[in-house]
C-alpha cells in the first residue's frame, strides 16, 4: 500500500470517528436530493438540538428569569396556588337561642298565690287574679278563708280594689308588707298591707273580720267604703258589695246603669253621714256613707249633666 493510499484510509477512519450517533428518528418521508450530510451538518445539528432543549431543561428544573427581567417563576409550587379553586364555605342557618328561663305570656284570668297561712280552724290564702293584660298589667288581689276539715266552702273578700294593683309587683318578691291574724272578742282580725310599687312602698293597712266561717272587710274610714263600693260596682264584683252597702243602698246601685270610667273628686262630711262625689261619664255619683262603725253605704245618688 501506497503512503498516498494509507493516509486516505487514515483520514476516513478520523472522519467516521467524528459521526455522533443519530438518536432514534420518527419515520418521515425521505428527501427526494441525494444529497449526503456531511460531519460538520450533523455537529451543527447536535448543537441546534442541544441548544433547544437547554431552556426548556432550565424552566423544568425551577430557574426562571432574572428578576431584572420581571418573568414570573413558573415553578410547581406557584402555578398550583395560581390555579387553586377558591374554596367557599357553604351557606348557615343561624337558629337563636332559646332561653330555658322565658315563660309564657300571662293571661287574663291568671291566678297566682301570694301566700298562706293557718290560724286556728281556718286557711287564710291571699291570691292575685290578673285582670288587665295591658301594661301596665293590673291585678285583684283576694283574700281567701277556708275551713280545715269542714264542708263550708271558702269565703273571699276583696282586698282594697279591684284591679288595684301591678300584677308584677303583687306576683314578685316582697310582694307582702304584712299578713297577720289577731283573735278578737268578734272573731279573728286579719291585717293585710301589699307593696304598691317600688316607688310607692306598701300600701296601707286592710283589715278584714272572720266571724265563724264568714269574712267581712273591716273597714273604718267612709271615704275608703265609699271608693271600694264604686269600684266593685264598676268591675260588677257582686261578691264585694254586698259587704259594703246596706240592702237599700245595694238596691238603689242595681237599678241604675253600671258606671263607666268613675273617678274619685271629693267626700264633705254631714250629720252622721259622709257625701262622697265620683266623676262618671254623662254626669256625676254621689255616694252616702254612714260614719258610726261600721262604716257602709246607705244611699246611692245618680245626678244627671242633663
Amino acid at each position: 500500500m501506497s503512503v498516498e493510499q494509507k493516509l486516505r484510509d487514515n483520514l476516513k477512519a478520523a472522519a467516521d470517528a467524528l459521526v455522533i450517533p443519530q438518536a432514534r428518528q420518527i419515520s418521515r418521508p425521505k428527501p427526494t436530493s441525494t444529497w449526503r450530510r456531511g460531519p460538520g451538518f450533523a455537529l451543527a445539528g447536535a448543537a441546534a438540538v442541544l441548544a433547544l432543549a437547554l431552556p426548556a431543561l432550565f424552566l423544568w428544573s425551577g430557574g426562571g428569569a432574572t428578576p431584572e427581567h420581571g418573568v414570573p417563576s413558573t415553578s410547581p409550587s406557584v402555578v398550583a396556588e395560581s390555579t387553586a379553586v377558591p374554596r367557599t364555605s357553604s351557606p348557615t342557618t343561624t337558629t337563636p337561642p332559646t332561653s330555658t328561663t322565658v315563660q309564657a305570656p300571662d293571661t287574663i284570668g291568671a291566678t297566682e298565690m301570694m301566700d298562706e297561712v293557718t290560724f286556728n280552724d281556718h286557711t287564710l290564702a291571699l291570691l292575685a287574679t290578673l285582670v288587665d293584660d295591658e301594661e301596665p298589667q293590673t291585678a285583684t288581689v283576694v283574700l281567701r278563708a277556708t275551713p280545715i276539715g269542714g264542708t263550708e266552702p271558702p269565703d273571699e273578700a276583696v282586698v282594697g280594689v279591684p284591679a288595684g294593683f301591678f300584677w308584677h309587683v303583687v306576683t314578685g318578691d316582697g310582694a307582702l308588707c304584712e299578713f297577720s291574724a289577731d283573735q278578737t272578742d268578734d272573731g279573728a282580725r286579719v291585717t293585710v298591707r301589699i307593696d304598691e310599687s317600688p316607688s310607692l312602698g306598701c300600701s296601707e293597712p286592710y283589715h278584714f273580720m272572720l266571724d265563724g266561717d264568714e269574712l267581712t272587710p273591716d273597714i273604718e274610714a267612709p271615704e275608703v267604703v265609699a271608693q271600694q263600693f264604686v269600684s266593685s260596682w264598676e268591675a260588677g264584683d257582686e261578691m264585694t258589695m254586698p259587704d259594703l252597702a246596706d240592702p237599700d243602698a245595694l238596691s238603689q246601685a242595681r237599678e241604675m246603669s253600671t258606671p263607666a270610667e268613675a273617678e274619685f273628686s271629693y267626700c264633705e262630711g254631714a250629720a252622721g253621714s259622709v257625701y262622697c262625689t265620683f266623676e262618671v261619664i254623662g254626669g256625676e255619683l254621689v255616694i252616702r256613707v254612714r260614719t258610726e262603725p261600721p262604716a257602709r253605704v246607705i244611699e246611692v245618688i245618680s245626678i244627671s249633666d242633663d
